[in-house]
């Protein structure tokens, strides 16, 4: 797949696709259909993909959203992504990872709530978006999680834990 040059996210891998050209963490890089996020879908192929044509990794939400609103921004404007997913995520469960500036949350990182390492991520790499250029501002976030947390006895707190991490980040 070409990447469509109004669309941008930050990098978190150390090359901008499997293989390809190097890139270090919160560089900005060409946004294509398998983002950088927290877990790095890249290597997981389907059985039928051809690597050689770019077929490589998952197929994630983040670039179609980012394509369906490039339409309503002006055309000299553009979209930086700054992906932060973690699949099984959730508020009520998981393992909590670690979190370094260098590097951004681990891989094993799976769970939500301030202070958190996926918290501490989406954070410091939106502040970095942010840096990169004045004229950037951030227009929306997109979450999609809680199905993780609704297999767990202790599904009820889920909102009060998202609800005091929006607040918290509100002011940044």
């Amino acid at each position: 797949m070409r990447p469509i040059r109004a669309l941008q996210q930050l990098a978190r891998r150390n090359t901008v696709t499997p293989g390809g050209e190097v890139c270090v963490f919160n560089d900005i890089i060409p946004a294509d259909h398998c983002l950088h996020d927290v877990q790095d879908m890249s290597t997981i192929n389907h059985p039928r993909a051809d690597l050689s044509k770019g077929q490589y990794g998952c197929v994630g939400q983040g670039l179609h959203i980012a394509k369906k609103l490039l339409p309503y921004i002006p055309n000299n404007a553009g979209i930086l992504l700054v992906p932060c997913c973690r699949g099984g995520s959730a508020f009520t469960q998981g393992t909590e990872g670690t979190f370094s500036e260098s590097t951004g949350a681990s891989q094993d990182s799976a769970r939500w709530g301030v202070g958190k390492p996926l918290y501490q991520d989406l954070l410091f790499r939106t502040k970095a978006a942010l840096q990169k250029n004045p004229k950037n501002v951030l227009l929306a976030i997109c979450w999609m999680q809680g199905e993780f947390d609704m297999t767990n006895a202790s599904y009820a707190q889920q909102p009060a834990a998202f609800l005091a991490m929006v607040q918290q980040f509100i002011p940044c």
